[in-house]
């Protein structure tokens, strides 16, 4: 009887230790472009990382605003299939294809979220229009 409590035990021990195991630490995203600097908006860190599997793709990025008080900005994006530009409106509702953000001074974050039958495979921010209320 001991020796199958102690078999039980180590059955279930085993059977619990991926649960403890230490995860990885998540790597962050590699910049896929250079940051963009419009007066004193500045759109940076921007990252796309493309859908796979069950895993939608996404371009995101920050938008530093610097300018001491609330300012419009603008930012449109270009998506690519085959080496071929794909028109943002075909992907998204027309409202969504330019994202415009009111950004208060600080950071504010950005993204566009593309599924796997798009087929994606590269994406960039194209453009960044900062205008004062």
């Amino acid at each position: 009887m001991k020796l199958v409590l102690r078999l039980a035990v180590l059955t279930v021990a085993f059977m619990m230790a991926p649960v403890f195991a230490k995860k990885p630490p998540k790597v962050n995203p590699i910049q896929t472009q250079p940051e963009i600097i419009k007066g004193c908006i500045t759109v940076y860190a921007i990252t796309f990382n493309p859908a796979h599997g069950f895993h939608s793709g996404k371009l995101s990025a920050l938008v530093r605003n610097s300018c001491g008080r609330e300012v419009f900005v603008s930012i449109g994006a270009g998506f690519y299939r085959n080496g071929q530009d794909v028109s943002p409106s075909s992907l998204f509702n027309p409202e969504d294809a330019f994202k415009e953000l009111l950004t208060a001074p600080g950071e504010t974050s950005v993204e566009w979220h593309v599924v796997n039958h798009d087929g994606i495979q590269q994406a960039r921010i194209t453009s960044v229009l900062p205008r004062v209320p």
